[in-house]
């Protein structure tokens, strides 16, 4: 940054002792040291007679496959949070900043571990519900730049008609995660509103799908849902059709129903 003039002065944000480099800050910073041994990390000596990328390879190797996925994190994490602290002035305790990679671990364990004992299902194309059962897929559209997001859903029966269909905006959404989870709410919430008593919520968001009944889904079985909050992205109060569905999303509606009646025949 101080070669291309965009920093008066290149010293390392953390310390504030010693200049700044990739080599400093991923190895010799004291806020990344403090981070190592929260994590009980061993740190490994860097030599003059060693470059920083041989140091790098060497000290990777050296850990274990858990404190391997630690370091990654760590550096990660830390390369952000001194974006934060350069670009906003923001500094980052070591406390808040071990907090997040703790639980950002913790969040990949628990999906980890989902996957390992679920019983996958592979759905190509939407598949109609059991008799007297109505299915309610879901799906969101995400605007990071706005915050922003659409919930697109839509409840069809045993015999594909369209019962109904709605679709309602978000503010303040912080990323895809939540705007889908939201979606999923939302669909929720619209079963029992339309009084549905047997009821199956179907989504392609692999995470909330995972943390609901550890079942994979693919886009192929949703397409109706998010053809709704992408057609209607923009929309600022909620709109419901009812026995139908919109005309923007009438081609995917129809495209389940050939590919059901084609292979009913």
């Amino acid at each position: 940054m101080q070669r291309r003039r965009l920093a008066p002065i290149n010293i390392c944000p953390f310390c504030q002792a010693y200049e700044e480099s990739v080599a400093h800050l991923l190895r010799e910073c004291s806020f990344v040291c403090q981070l190592l041994r929260v994590f009980q990390i061993p740190s490994a000596p860097s030599s003059d007679s060693v470059s920083w990328l041989g140091w790098l390879a060497a000290f990777f190797v050296s850990l274990s496959e858990k404190n391997r996925r630690l370091l990654a994190m760590i550096y990660w994490v830390v390369w952000f949070a001194r974006n934060k602290l350069v670009h906003e002035g923001y500094k980052s305790s070591i406390h808040e900043t071990s907090c997040f990679i703790k639980a950002f671990v913790s969040e990949q364990d628990t999906i980890c571990r989902v996957e390992d004992h679920a019983s996958p299902t592979v759905v190509s194309r939407w598949e109609t519900p059991p008799p007297s059962v109505v299915k309610v897929n879901f799906d969101s559209a995400f605007r990071q730049q706005d915050r922003a997001a659409t919930s697109g859903v839509v409840a069809r029966d045993s015999e594909d008609l369209v019962l109904a269909a709605c679709v309602t905006p978000h503010s303040n959404i912080s990323d895809a995660f939540v705007a889908e989870a939201l979606a999923c709410k939302v669909a929720v919430q619209f079963a029992k509103d339309m009084g549905f008593l047997n009821v199956i919520i179907e989504g392609d968001s692999l995470t909330v799908v995972k943390k609901l009944n550890s079942a994979s889904h693919d886009r192929g079985a949703n397409k109706v849902a998010h053809s709704l909050a992408r057609e209607f992205y923009y929309v600022h109060d909620p709109c419901y059709w009812t026995e139908l569905v919109p005309p923007e999303t009438f081609a995917a509606a129809e495209a389940d129903r050939r590919f059901l009646h084609f292979n009913q025949v």
